[in-house]
């Protein structure tokens, strides 16, 4: 039993010694198969490359001839059929001949040297051309920012000496807009005058308002209070005095333009800190008086705030007379 187990195992390491060797040799005809298989692609590639460079060169020189026989002029290079600039372009990119500058036909590198030069010299038109392009953008730049200084110091002569500080007040607090509620009925109106004006100078001059959004009421505290000739715009959208109008239909189609902020700085603008026709509203110019505007309520919702904060989230802007329709920045738009 001994002898028939030692025989086993020796025959068990006999077929697993052959596997190993068969499972080698295998792997190495496989591999040997794949290189010859490789370096057979690549010498067929290589003979496709060869056979279509030459054909390349003949259908090169023969276009020349036929550009050269076409014309009773010095060939030109910047002539050439798109076909042929084609035709050299793949040459040059299968022959790497921008790199090694070789080629032993002689006409032929001539051709493909002409054809370098002008190349080069469609690099260089480009370049200048693009040049020339940022030299244009630039002086335009260069002249709408003169324009736009010169708009800013025609404004700055009518803005109060502390007009900077207004600025910086509405940048720490993010209002970029003011608003004015009006009727949709009345845009054609405001397109056609040039601007937004106050009731009074509307009816000192003859202009009808289809659908004013004060009342008789209010004009006439206005008049107490020598408001008349101002126009009001507000810090928020949801104005509560605009439901006011529409319920008591004096609006039915509302819209809110949108009111850029510069008219803040002007001499003769005021503000008050709630509803000007308040009692208690008093319209000042001053930085004090834009300062006691209680600008953290304008985030919050008319709804959420306390009784006694309402009058303040109607804080007002008045300009006088007329806002111009370059200051209604969605005037087209709505």
């Amino acid at each position: 039993m001994a002898i028939i187990g030692i025989i086993f195992i020796a025959w068990i390491f006999w077929v697993a010694f052959f596997k190993e060797n068969h499972d080698l040799k295998t792997k190495q005809k496989e591999t040997a198969r794949i290189i010859e298989k490789n370096n057979q692609q690549l010498e067929k590639a290589k003979r496709e490359k060869a056979i279509r460079i030459i054909e390349l060169e003949k259908r090169i020189l023969f276009q020349d001839r036929a550009l050269r026989g076409n014309s009773n002029l010095t060939y030109i290079i910047n002539d050439i059929h798109p076909e042929f600039d084609k035709i050299i372009n793949e040459y040059i990119l299968l022959t790497n001949f921008k790199q090694t500058g070789l080629c032993k036909n002689i006409e032929l590198k001539r051709i493909l040297v002409d054809y370098q030069s002008r190349e080069v010299a469609e690099i260089k038109k480009r370049l200048e051309r693009e040049q020339s392009r940022k030299l244009e953008e630039e002086r335009k730049r260069k002249e709408e920012q003169l324009k736009q200084e010169k708009i800013l110091q025609q404004k700055i002569q009518s803005y109060k000496a502390d007009w900077e500080n207004f600025r910086t007040i509405l940048q720490q607090r993010g209002i970029t807009k003011l608003y004015h509620f009006t009727d949709r009925a009345n845009l054609e109106s405001i397109k056609q005058k040039g601007g937004l004006f106050s009731w009074y100078y509307c009816k000192q001059n003859n202009i009808s308002i289809s659908k004013p959004g004060g009342s008789q009421t209010s004009w006439s505290l206005d008049f107490r209070k020598g408001l008349q000739n101002y126009v009001r715009v507000s810090f928020i959208r949801d104005h509560p005095m605009m439901y006011i109008a529409r319920n008591d239909g004096r609006i039915s189609n509302p819209v809110i333009l949108e009111i850029a902020t510069d008219l803040i700085y002007l001499k003769s603008t005021k503000y008050t800190s709630q509803n000007a026709a308040k009692n208690d509203a008093f319209a000042d110019n001053t930085l004090e008086a834009f300062n006691k505007i209680k600008f953290n309520l304008f985030s919050k919702r008319y709804l959420d705030l306390l009784d006694d904060e309402k009058h303040y989230y109607q804080a007002e802007v008045l300009v006088l007379e007329k806002i111009p329709l370059e200051s209604i920045i969605n005037i087209n738009y709505v």
